[in-house]
């Protein structure tokens, strides 16, 4: 335990309930992408790229048409005082950590 950190004995229970909701937006999201592989498989296997449900189309499965990405530390290194020159500090968000 750090010793200069400030009891938080008063907010425990909001301490643990986060901690648990995260744990379970983390399963959640798992079983989510796992699902979705399923149905992927499923459209795949069938050669469809769309699926309806009691009428209602609610699934579609479409390949992304490509997309640039711009290889910034290939630029920085053939490149670095033009690189330097568009480059700027930001502040970041503060994380949140619970152990």
């Amino acid at each position: 335990m750090v010793e200069d950190a400030e009891p938080l004995d008063d907010i425990a229970a909001v301490i643990v309930a986060c901690k648990v909701a995260r744990k379970k937006a983390a399963d959640w999201k798992s079983s989510g992408d796992h699902l979705a592989g399923q149905i992927k498989a499923i459209l795949d296997e069938r050669g469809i790229t769309e699926g309806s449900v009691d009428g209602k189309n609610i699934v579609h499965y479409k390949t992304p048409k490509p997309s640039k990405k711009f290889q910034e530390a290939r630029f920085a290194h053939d490149h670095p005082e033009l690189y330097e020159q568009y480059c700027e500090d930001v502040p970041n968000a503060a994380r949140l950590v619970i152990e």
